[in-house]
């Protein structure tokens, strides 16, 4: 993989679940109930995705005249760790509405489970790098996943 192709993935892995989590924070336990959380996270990881190869492409456009059909599909490749941010966590949710499990408890398994992606995050990289896995690369990890807290509290606070 070349580097700038693991820059591609290693951004959108962070990006969909930054988005990810703070779709399932800004989800009402009755939201979650219902099954519309569920919606509500596929949605976002869907919607980030679309936006970041759109954005990607016409970047790409604007430095190199008409992006090449081989460098549209490798950007649609880079780009799907923002849609796997998504899938488990809307699953969870989803089924925890159709068992009729408290929505509360849906959403906490859901943000934990992009928490640990969070948390892992720093192996990830390496692992994309081609580097093999280190204590640094799992605080690293911690590190992102106060980080991506901050910005999700942010995004609430200003944006919800």
């Amino acid at each position: 993989m070349s580097d700038e192709s693991a820059v591609s993935r290693i951004s959108a892995y962070v990006y969909g679940n930054v988005l990810v989590l703070a779709a399932i924070v800004a989800s009402s336990p009755s939201g979650a109930s219902s099954g519309e959380a569920a919606v509500y996270i596929l949605g976002t990881a869907l919607t980030t995705f679309l936006a970041h190869v759109l954005a990607h492409h016409f970047s790409a456009a604007a430095v190199h005249g008409k992006a090449a059909r081989q460098e549209v599909r490798e950007e649609l490749r880079d780009a799907v760790p923002i849609l796997t941010s998504g899938y488990l966590p809307a699953a969870v949710v989803g089924i925890g509405a159709l068992i009729h499990l408290d929505g509360r408890i849906s959403l906490a398994v859901a943000a934990a489970l992009v928490l640990g992606r969070l948390l892992f995050s720093g192996l990830v990289i390496e692992r994309l790098s081609g580097k093999p896995a280190s204590a640094g690369a799992f605080w690293g990890g911690i590190g992102l996943a106060a980080a991506a807290g901050v910005v999700v509290a942010g995004k609430l606070l200003l944006a919800h």
